[in-house]
């Protein structure tokens, strides 16, 4: 049993998402540098250490196979077990759709320009208070202590950026 093989979860699926995941497990370059090792001592068999060529051909073979079966488990295996019910509630299989709430809040444009208190030290993120209305701020890197006035520049987002005002 190749070392790799062990460190695979039975909770992966195995379908075309999973490809990379099981090339990194499998440590896939592991496995090509030992196939470059039997393909040369098949080619070059005086200076290797491996044994006799036969050994290295079929040697070289078998990594073949394994590698052929393990790609063909995975296409058909994925193909089915995407289609279980075990698939079924391991996956998210709802839509998070805008119309159902599913959105990140945006603030209004309007809000630019706009001043409020912060409320605790900005850090350069904290909170302040804009008309009212408690946001999560931040600024450009500066320092703001609490209770100074802020004003906001700008809105990317779900973040609000502020500036403090001069001679507050």
């Amino acid at each position: 049993m190749q070392p790799g093989l062990a460190r695979i979860p039975l909770s992966v699926v195995l379908n075309w998402n999973t490809m990379s995941y099981l090339a990194e497990t499998l440590e896939l370059t592991s496995v090509v540098r030992v196939l470059v090792a039997h393909l040369l001592a098949v080619l070059q068999p005086e200076s290797a250490s491996l044994g006799p060529v036969e050994d290295n051909i079929r040697a070289t073979l078998a990594i073949l196979a394994a590698l052929a079966g393990i790609s063909v488990v995975l296409l058909v295996g994925g193909t089915y077990l995407s289609k279980t019910r075990l698939f079924g509630r391991m996956a998210l299989s709802e839509v998070q759709a805008a119309n159902r709430g599913y959105t990140a809040c945006t603030y209004p444009n309007s809000l630019i320009g706009l001043q409020g208190i912060t409320q605790t030290p900005l850090r350069p993120s904290g909170k302040a208070q804009i008309h009212g209305v408690c946001y999560d701020v931040k600024t450009q890197g500066t320092y703001v202590a609490p209770g100074m006035t802020v004003v906001v520049t700008d809105i990317a987002g779900t973040s609000l950026t502020v500036q403090a005002v001069n001679g507050a």
